[in-house]
């Protein structure tokens, strides 16, 4: 049997709601010369028989059944079983276009790159909308991609919409028990690249759970995304410090999202963490009101912060409820 061109990997944990969708969506792609991983991650309802069953019905799928390790974890284990020559990550309550292998395969080959990137869609209860909103082709070099991932707009941050070239990832593994795994994956796989190509439109569907553990209030694990940004700029600072501005403005954005969540909590002021995270937010506060990188509703809130906490708590929950009517 001939070597697939494309290993995916979907690790599954508690996603019955959504699994079926997501392998239906991979199942039926345009571009047919495809290896499926389904990583059961000991899920302890009925998604590791969902996945036997799936095995039934498409000779190209294989399972995986482990202990629970989390999703860096079994990205990992999934890419140790593979063979493909390139290797893309589906998160499994998302789904893709149909199309979409084959739009990054042809970006792949065509531009002679490590990595092949597109869009994203943001889906909602009510409503779907794209990270960016214009069709454009993009081929960058690793510090160029690392770049416009930092700033967030033409490129999304999340691994799952990236082909690999397998033999890049030999050198690049998840880190295990992090969430935020991404952010901690990113800037070393990008900065060993030589080529990246990219199109702007939209092609994976990447649902926001309200059961999400980045949508949940506060918990120690919350702090992962300051210390991924953390990490990313010390990369920056000794590889490529014109970007370490947009390293810092991460880091920056990082502190509001944890201390977003700290005020879903109670008894917020209380927890060990929110006086170094306030105490930050505000001796920075100046540089992101000035920050071309943040919305204007954020750096009126970095402001709000400064006067007073209850102020800035007003004002985010204001601006979270019109962002939600406004789709």
């Amino acid at each position: 049997m001939s070597t697939p061109k494309i290993s995916v990997i979907v690790p599954v944990y508690k996603v019955e709601k959504y699994l079926d969708k997501c392998v239906d969506s991979i199942i039926n792609q345009t571009f047919t010369d495809i290896e499926i991983l389904l990583v059961d991650d000991g899920s302890p309802d009925i998604c590791g028989k969902m996945c036997d069953d799936w095995v039934k019905k498409d000779s190209r799928i294989k399972v995986i059944h482990k202990e629970n390790g989390g999703l860096s974890d079994a990205r990992n284990a999934g890419f140790e079983a593979s063979v493909g020559e390139y290797v893309i990550f589906i998160d499994s309550d998302d789904f893709i276009e149909y199309n979409m292998l084959e739009v990054l395969y042809t970006l792949v080959t065509e531009h002679s790159a490590d990595i092949s990137v597109c869009g994203i869609c943001n889906c909602y209860e009510t409503y779907q909308q794209p990270q960016y909103p214009k069709d454009e082709i993009l081929v960058l070099n690793g510090e160029e991609a690392l770049k416009e991932v930092l700033r967030g707009e033409r490129m999304p941050g999340g691994v799952v919409t990236r082909l690999i070239r397998r033999d890049l990832l030999n050198n690049h593994k998840f880190i295990v028990g992090k969430t935020y795994e991404d952010a901690f994956f990113t800037p070393r796989l990008f900065l060993s690249a030589k080529k990246i190509a990219v199109t702007t439109k939209s092609y994976y569907y990447y649902w926001h759970r309200n059961d999400s553990i980045t949508t949940l209030p506060f918990n120690q694990k919350a702090m992962d995304v300051v210390d991924a940004y953390n990490y990313t700029y010390q990369i920056v600072e000794k590889e490529c410090p014109q970007l370490e501005d947009l390293a810092l403005f991460r880091i920056q954005w990082a502190n509001f999202i944890v201390l977003d969540r700290m005020l879903l909590v109670d008894h917020y002021k209380n927890l060990p963490q929110y006086r170094d995270v306030v105490k930050y937010l505000k001796k920075n506060w100046l540089s992101i009101f000035k920050s071309p990188y943040f919305r204007k509703g954020r750096r009126i809130s970095a402001l709000a912060l400064k006067l007073n906490i209850s102020f800035y708590k007003a004002l985010s929950y204001a601006n979270n409820r019109r962002n939600k009517e406004q789709g």
